[in-house]
C-alpha cells in the first residue's frame, strides 16, 4: 500500500490524473478511498470506510463485499446519487 499511497502520489500528480481510488480489501473491513486533485495535491473524499465522492464520476460510491456460494469473496460497486 505505500507504493499507492506515497510513491506514485507524485507521480499521479505530475502525470495529470485528477482522481485515483485506493483499495484495501485485507482486513476484516473494505477501505475504500477515493483521491481528487485539490491543488497541488490529492485530498481523501471522507472516511475510508464510508461512502466516497467521486469528483470525476459524480455521485457517491460504495463498495461491498460477500462471500459467494463457493466460499469466496465476490465485491459489489455501487453508485447513489
Amino acid at each position: 500500500m505505500k507504493k499507492d499511497t506515497r510513491l506514485l502520489r507524485e507521480a499521479y500528480r505530475l502525470a495529470g490524473v485528477r482522481e485515483y481510488w485506493l483499495i484495501d480489501a485485507r482486513s476484516s473491513e473494505i477501505r475504500f478511498e477515493i483521491l481528487s486533485k485539490d491543488g497541488d495535491a490529492f485530498a481523501s473524499s471522507g472516511d475510508p470506510l464510508a461512502p466516497q465522492t467521486s469528483r470525476v464520476l459524480g455521485g457517491h460510491w460504495s463498495l461491498t463485499r460477500a462471500r459467494n456460494r463457493t466460499g469466496r469473496f465476490s465485491y459489489s460497486l455501487d453508485r447513489t446519487a
